[in-house]
């Protein structure tokens, strides 16, 4: 058998360059040069093409905008975390709405993650109600409700305003020549039965009652970051404040403690 013959173009190139990056050949006149086109759809028959994947975009737009349905980031509402120190049981300072300044009693968190705090109304006229929690201050006073009982039936579809009352307008042209708003029979039952056991247990605590009907306010020279909110500030004022009213013989006397913890 005859030796096969060296090929004397073996490892050089079709093509020259004229510049870097600049071949003399186009790639389709390389491709012509090599004479790889004789050889196209010779090797049998070719696998069918894949379909095209479903709801995938055409290659060209079409002329007129054709609306496409988006798909919505729908994300699964987790439980709000509660802040750290509130509890069942824990007093909290209310810093906005109609009660801003009063404190209130934490019962439970709601599915919304809002709060389910109370006065109780008898003390200091607070009644059931939802709070945010980034609008209440934390005291480390807690009062033992372990053996109040919340009724289930105080949730989130319980606080809902009625749907003919929703609206500015509705809510401005109802109240134009309209009583105010009369509290249902049924809400003041509910009121009547949790308050009845929030107050036995804060009559437990010595002068809870007191520290639950104080607003709470702050006072030139007090930075709100530095307070240390406690029922045992609380006495200490009073004390305080009961004992210069003694001395200098006058209810109006300012007390003589320099620092004021709330």
């Amino acid at each position: 058998m005859a030796p096969k013959k060296a090929n004397k173009r073996a490892g050089k190139p079709r093509t020259t360059l004229l510049a870097r990056g600049v071949p003399s050949l186009s790639h389709a006149a390389t491709v012509k040069k090599g004479g790889r086109y004789r050889f196209f759809g010779k090797g049998g028959k070719k696998a069918a093409a894949p379909a095209p994947a479903a709801g995938k975009a055409p290659r060209f737009y079409p002329a007129d905008d054709i609306p496409v349905p988006r798909r919505s980031a729908r994300h699964i509402q987790k439980p709000t975390k509660l802040k750290a120190g509130i509890k069942p049981g824990s007093v909290l300072i209310m810093l906005a709405g109609r009660f801003r300044g009063k404190r209130v009693v934490f019962l439970k968190q709601l599915a919304s993650g809002t709060l389910l705090v109370t006065g109780p109304y008898s003390l200091n006229g607070v009644p059931l109600r939802r709070v945010n929690q980034a609008y209440v201050i934390v005291t480390s006073q807690v009062v033992d409700i372990s053996a109040v009982k919340v009724p289930d039936t105080l949730n989130d579809a319980y606080f809902a305003v009625p749907a003919d009352v929703k609206g500015k307008e509705t809510i401005l042209a109802a109240g134009a020549g309209k009583k105010a708003t009369e509290v249902s029979e049924s809400r003041k039952k509910d009121q009547k039965a949790v308050d009845e056991q929030v107050l036995v247990a804060v009559k437990k605590v010595a002068q809870l009652d007191g520290y639950l009907k104080a607003r709470f306010s702050l006072k030139k020279g007090v930075k709100p970051h530095e307070i240390k909110i406690r029922l045992s500030s609380f006495l200490a004022l009073s004390l305080t404040l009961r004992d210069d009213t003694h001395q200098h013989g006058g209810r109006n006397a300012a007390p003589t403690t320099s620092t004021i913890e709330h």
